[in-house]
C-alpha cells in the first residue's frame, strides 16, 4: 500500500502547489534547489536529441531542468574527440550519452533511462509494473527497428524511394497478414499496443512512467527547427493521423506533453542540432 499512499501524496502536493500563494511557490522552489545542491547530475551528449532526449525528459519530469537541477553537457565533435580516452568517456567505451550522478558514471542510453526512472519513481509501484514498463519500452525498440528496415540509416534514398518507403510505413493496414510479415508496419504495431493500455491516460500504473516517455519520444516529440528531420518517423502529420485511430495511445502521448514540466522544457530547450 505504501507506493499508493506515496502516489496520493504526490497528487495532493501538486494540487496544493497549484492553490498556494506565490510566496509558497517561491519557498517550494528554493527548498528544491537547496536539496539538489547535494545531488549532482550531469548528462553528456552532442547538441541534439538522439539518444539523450529520453533521459533529459525524465530529468525534467522529476523537476530538474538544464542548469537548474542537472548539467546538460552538449559537446561539439571536436570537444568529443578531445575528451576521448579520459574521464567519464573512458568509462563508457568512449561513447555518449553518459550520466554522472554524484561521481558514479553510467553509459548506454537505455541503462541511463532505466536508472533515472528507478531513482525518480518512474518504474511503477511494483516489480510487476516495472516489468510491464520494461516490456513496453522493448516494444518501442522493436517498432523503431521495423521503421529502419523500411527507411535505413546511412542509406541515401531518392525522392521516389523515400515516398514509397513512407507509404509502406504509414499506409500498410494492420490486417490481413502479408507474406513475410510485411503487414507489420506502423498501423500493425499501434493496433497491437492499443489493447495493452487501460485507457486512463498512462501506459502503466496510472501515473507517469518511463513507458510514457518512450511513447512520447517515438510518436510526438519533434524539433520544428529541423523540419521533417525533426519529426517522428520523418512526418509529424502522418504520425499524428495514424495515432488518431488509437485513442488510448493518443491520450498517453498528449497527456505526457501537457505535463507542466514538459511544457516548460519544450518551450525553452532551444534549437536542436538533430
Amino acid at each position: 500500500m505504501l507506493p499508493l499512499v506515496a502516489a496520493c501524496c504526490v497528487q495532493l502536493a501538486v494540487v496544493a502547489a497549484q492553490d498556494s500563494c506565490p510566496a509558497d511557490s517561491l519557498a517550494a522552489g528554493a527548498s528544491q534547489a537547496y536539496l539538489q545542491k547535494f545531488d549532482k547530475l550531469s548528462l553528456t551528449y552532442f547538441d541534439g536529441r538522439g539518444l539523450a532526449e529520453v533521459p533529459r525528459t525524465l530529468l525534467v519530469l522529476s523537476g530538474r531542468f538544464p542548469g537548474k537541477g542537472f548539467e546538460d553537457v552538449r559537446l561539439t565533435r571536436d570537444q568529443f574527440n578531445e575528451k576521448k580516452g579520459s574521464g567519464d568517456l573512458a568509462k563508457n567505451l568512449n561513447r555518449v550519452p553518459i550520466l554522472n550522478h554524484n561521481g558514479e558514471v553510467i553509459g548506454q542510453s537505455a541503462a541511463i533511462s532505466r536508472y533515472l526512472a528507478k531513482v525518480f519513481g518512474f518504474m511503477g509501484s511494483s516489480d510487476a509494473e516495472a516489468a510491464q514498463i520494461d516490456a513496453m519500452c522493448e516494444h518501442i525498440v522493436d517498432i523503431k527497428a521495423a521503421f529502419r528496415k523500411v527507411v535505413p540509416y546511412h542509406k541515401k534514398l531518392t525522392d521516389d524511394e523515400t515516398k514509397e518507403a513512407m507509404k509502406v510505413w504509414f499506409d500498410t493496414p494492420a490486417a490481413p497478414a502479408i507474406e513475410g510479415r510485411k503487414e507489420r508496419q506502423l498501423q500493425w504495431f499501434l493496433n497491437q499496443l492499443e489493447p495493452a493500455l487501460v485507457g486512463d491516460g498512462f501506459a502503466v500504473g496510472g501515473r507517469p512512467s518511463l513507458a510514457d516517455a518512450y511513447l512520447f519520444n517515438m510518436l510526438a516529440e519533434h524539433a520544428p527547427e529541423l523540419d521533417a528531420k525533426g519529426e517522428p518517423f520523418g512526418n509529424l502529420s502522418a504520425t499524428a493521423s495514424a495515432l488518431e485511430g488509437y485513442p488510448k495511445l493518443l491520450a498517453v502521448v498528449e497527456g505526457f506533453k501537457r505535463n507542466p514540466s514538459m511544457q516548460h522544457y519544450l518551450a525553452t530547450r532551444g534549437k536542436m542540432g538533430f
